[in-house]
């Protein structure tokens, strides 16, 4: 099963949530292809960037940004 069916019925919370556990394990804000259903949820919200905003995450300037 795709990740977007799977997660079809999670609320935008949930998805930014999940966005936030990811960054917490990469220890850096993650760029779409670190994230399982990264498309899906940028599609869901609107964009990449605006996901990440919306999860209050800042934005990676390189793939391997640390969190601040």
């Amino acid at each position: 099963i795709a990740w977007g069916e799977e997660h079809a019925t999670d609320t935008d919370e949930q998805r930014l949530d999940y966005l936030k556990k990811c960054a917490v394990e990469l220890e850096r804000s993650p760029v779409m292809k670190d994230v399982a259903g990264g498309h899906y949820i940028a599609k869901r919200i609107g964009s990449w960037p605006l996901a990440l905003t919306l999860a209050e995450l800042p934005l990676p300037t390189t793939a391997t940004s640390k969190l601040r």
